[in-house]
């Protein structure tokens, strides 16, 4: 099917990017950047959220705000509740074909990296998983941490999640784990879904 060629080209390309050391960003600490064969990125897809927010300081945003949501920006890869996604997302989906598993694995062992005394918070992002597995049609391949490449643009970045349909139709999710300040906000601030738009804006173009 489409769907299938679909998910075979992008693996395929997904699995020769390599994330490398790559010397030290301006602070000094060890950075690292994506290859495609012999073409480097020279920038990440979160690098323009990043200049969103850059370009927006000291207007809209103060300081201390601006470093937290920059902070934020890094976090939110890295977090724990990646791991556990990621985790979820074997007990389901086959990771050669990428379809649904007839029978979920068993992982009654698994311990919470987000909660390593208490699995409560795995399970609700579990079944939150199932049901937005479930909500595809039948057919639907399913991929995790998909590294992608614009060698034009020379840019860059890791998807959390792709859905390709059997028509070859592409979804897109990106995992957003965040602490909201509920005294200021009553919803996520507006820059910080700007940014996340302008993220997602960035990996559509390059898929």
């Amino acid at each position: 099917s489409k769907g299938e060629k679909v998910f075979n080209d992008i693996l395929t390309t997904s699995n020769k990017i390599q994330l490398l050391p790559d010397g030290v960003d301006n602070n000094g600490k060890p950075k690292s950047s994506y290859f495609l064969e012999d073409v480097k990125a020279d920038h990440r897809v979160s690098d323009f959220a990043k200049r969103f927010y850059e370009k927006i300081f000291g207007k809209d945003i103060n300081k201390s705000e601006f470093e937290t949501a920059v902070n934020d920006l890094k976090a939110e890869k890295g977090t724990l509740g990646h791991s556990d996604i990621e985790n979820a997302f074997e007990v389901y989906v086959d990771p050669i074909t990428g379809l649904l598993r007839e029978t979920p694995l068993d992982d009654e062992g698994y311990i919470s990296q987000l909660n390593p005394r208490d699995n409560s918070m795995y399970e609700v992002l579990k079944d939150n998983l199932q049901e937005r597995l479930n909500s595809f049609s039948e057919g639907t391949r399913f991929l995790s941490e998909v590294k992608i490449f614009d060698k034009k643009r020379k840019t860059a970045g890791t998807v959390d999640f792709l859905a390709i349909t059997p028509d070859g139709k592409v979804n897109i999710l990106d995992w957003k784990f965040m602490d909201l300040n509920t005294d200021r906000y009553e919803d996520v601030p507006w820059y910080k879904v700007k940014a996340w738009d302008i993220q997602m804006k960035k990996y559509k173009d390059i898929i």
